[in-house]
């Protein structure tokens, strides 16, 4: 059972890594929409504390690597473009104050 856990956590990684860099699977390169889409959601994974964790445990410096995959090229672009995306975190907040502000209306 252990094994099978490794197997799938070095799987995630890698095809984090793959997409990551613009590429599909198996072969090929993603358009620049699906890249972006990827990209984004790859973000709102990793920022999820519980997925966070996960990933940190299982192989801390492999993961830094992944996530340092985001602070460049193409990734960085999508994530900081015009200012429009919203972490998945941020959107919570959003999604927290607006029903704390209902309920006290």
């Amino acid at each position: 059972m252990e094994s099978s856990a490794f197997y799938v956590g070095f799987r995630l990684q890698w095809i984090l890594r793959i997409f990551l860099k613009g590429q599909k699977f198996p072969h090929g390169k993603l358009d620049d929409k699906q890249y972006m889409i990827n990209v984004l959601q790859i973000v709102d994974f990793m920022t999820v504390e519980d997925n966070l964790v996960i990933m940190l445990d299982f192989d801390s410096a492999s993961f830094f690597l992944t996530v340092a995959r985001l602070f460049v090229g193409m990734p960085w672009w999508f994530i900081t473009k015009k200012g429009e995306y919203k972490f998945h975190f941020e959107k919570e907040e959003v999604a927290g104050a607006e029903a704390e502000f209902e309920q006290k209306t």
